[in-house]
């Protein structure tokens, strides 16, 4: 078995035939490892992708927010100054109501029945 396995071991075509398995191996190996590096990439590239979609969704939903935010808060700013603004005319209504003038009406005062010529014993009639 030795002497066979000698005779083949010297024999050129079974070095050729090494020599041709162990480049077809080394091909191969090479092959699996470029296609798997390649698959890596592209899943990392992906991953990345998918990162900056959400972060250019959070960005947009918050910038919309924002936005919705400013206005309700201007919203509400009208709304104030319309407010104060009406209190502000009705205050001001209601002073020029109570100022004195040719056509306010005159204060309420108690005055006594006799000031008006009332007789005392005989009740005020209207």
């Amino acid at each position: 078995m030795d002497a066979a396995l000698e005779t083949m071991r010297a024999s050129p075509g079974f070095v050729a035939m090494a020599a041709v398995l162990v480049v077809a191996l080394a091909l191969f190996i090479r092959t699996r490892l470029v296609a798997a590096s390649k698959a890596k990439a592209e899943a990392e590239e992906a991953l990345r992708e998918s990162r900056r979609r959400e972060l250019r969704a959070v960005r947009e939903r918050q910038q919309r927010d924002h936005e919705e935010a400013s206005k309700r808060a201007l919203g509400d700013a009208a709304a104030r100054q319309k407010r104060r603004r009406e209190e502000r005319e009705a205050l001001e209504q209601r002073l020029r109501d109570q100022r004195p003038g040719p056509l306010a009406r005159p204060p309420e005062v108690h005055r006594p029945a006799r000031f008006w010529g009332a007789d005392r014993r005989k009740p005020r009639s209207n």
